[in-house]
């Protein structure tokens, strides 16, 4: 399975709001098993892209950390398809 990113986005130096918009908009962009490397320059800005990505299906690839630079590596998953029944048939 390929692990090199399709898309990176370099989110150092954004304001946490607007490089949260800017990871949604490009990872809603991606097709399914499509990889995104993130850049971020701070622990904070790292920490609120893990609180974003709970409403979207992904897997971690991989994560490296050095002075200054955080470098998050995911792989977009498929969306869940609920299915709602209702249950007809009464006796």
């Amino acid at each position: 399975m390929k692990t090199h990113p399709d898309a990176i986005l370099d989110l150092r130096g954004s304001f946490i709001p607007v490089a949260m918009l800017e990871f949604s908009k490009a990872f809603n962009d991606m097709t399914a098993g499509g990889i995104m490397e993130i850049l971020v320059g701070d622990q904070e800005t790292e920490n609120n892209l893990f609180k974003v990505l709970r409403a979207y299906p992904h897997e971690l690839v991989n994560v490296q950390e050095s002075d200054s630079l955080y470098r998050v590596r995911l792989r977009k998953g498929r969306k869940k398809v609920v299915v709602a029944t209702t249950d007809n048939h009464q006796k």
